[in-house]
C-alpha cells in the first residue's frame, strides 16, 4: 500500500514497505509547440525547456475566465500530455506540481490543471495561485478561482503549488481538486478543496495546462524559473 508524505512542497506518495512500485515523477519539457494560444499576443519573449522563463508585454493577457459566452479562456496557455488513452479505471489521482522563481510584481494568476484538451468552460480543472497576494484557489476551468487559505506574495522569492486530482473511474474524468501553496516569503501556506466535476470533459485523454492571466491590463514582466513535474498514481 502506498501513502500521501507531506513535504515543504506538497504530497508525494511512497509505497510502504513491501508495497507495490510507483510510478516516478514525470519533468515537463516545454517548448514552443507546447503554447496552445495566446490570443492577445500578449508573450513578448519565451525561453522554453525542463526549465522555462516566460516574458509579458503590456496589456490583458485574458483569464481563466474568457468575457464572452461561453466563457471559454482567453489567457495565455501552454499543454503536455499525461497520457492517451488514459484509464480512468486502473488510476486514482493524478499529481501536478510547479514551482518558480520569481514573477512581475503585478496581480497575475498562475492556473495550474489538468484538461481534456478543448479550450472549453468545464472541460477540465485547476489549481490557481495570485501572485501578489498568494490567494490559493481551484475550480473547472472557464471559472474564476474560488479562493480558500492564502499562501504570500510569490514576486520577489517565487513559490510552488502541489495541486492533487481525483480521478473518477465511472465518470471517465478526473474529479474533484485539492491544492496546496507554498511562498518563501513568510513562509506562507495556503490551500483550497473544490468538489467539482468537470461536466464537459470528453475523449480518452490526459492533459495538463498551465495558463497566466488576470482580471485586467497589467504592466508586463517575467516568470522566470518555471519547473512543472506530474505523477499518476494507480489503483492499489
Amino acid at each position: 500500500m502506498a501513502y500521501l508524505q507531506p513535504t515543504n512542497y506538497g504530497y508525494v506518495e511512497t509505497p510502504a514497505p513491501g508495497g507495490a512500485a510507483v510510478s516516478p515523477w514525470t519533468d515537463v519539457t516545454l517548448a514552443v509547440g507546447s503554447l496552445v494560444q495566446d490570443p492577445a499576443g500578449i508573450i513578448s519573449s519565451a525561453s522554453y525547456g525542463a526549465t522555462s522563463s516566460i516574458t509579458f508585454g503590456v496589456g490583458d493577457p485574458g483569464n481563466i475566465r474568457g468575457p464572452l459566452t461561453p466563457f471559454a479562456p482567453d489567457l495565455p496557455m501552454w499543454d503536455w500530455l499525461i497520457e492517451d488513452p488514459f484509464d480512468f479505471q486502473a488510476k486514482a489521482q493524478v499529481l501536478v506540481q510547479l514551482k518558480l522563481t520569481a514573477t512581475p510584481n503585478d496581480a497575475y494568476l498562475i492556473y495550474l490543471g489538468v484538461y481534456d484538451g478543448s479550450v472549453a468552460i468545464n472541460a477540465g480543472l485547476y489549481g490557481s495561485i495570485g501572485c501578489t497576494t498568494g490567494a490559493t484557489g481551484c475550480n473547472s476551468l472557464g471559472n474564476t478561482p474560488a479562493n480558500g487559505v492564502p499562501a504570500a506574495s510569490i514576486v520577489a522569492n517565487g513559490g510552488n503549488l502541489a495541486i492533487a486530482f481525483n480521478v473518477d473511474g465511472a465518470g471517465n474524468s478526473p474529479r474533484d481538486v485539492m491544492i496546496r501553496s507554498t511562498s518563501p516569503t513568510g513562509p506562507a501556506y495556503g490551500q483550497k478543496i473544490c468538489s467539482k466535476n468537470p461536466t464537459a470533459w470528453a475523449g480518452t485523454a490526459m492533459r495538463g495546462f498551465l495558463g497566466i492571466g488576470a482580471t485586467a491590463s497589467k504592466g508586463g514582466g517575467t516568470f522566470p524559473g518555471i519547473q512543472i513535474r506530474y505523477q499518476v498514481i494507480d489503483t492499489f
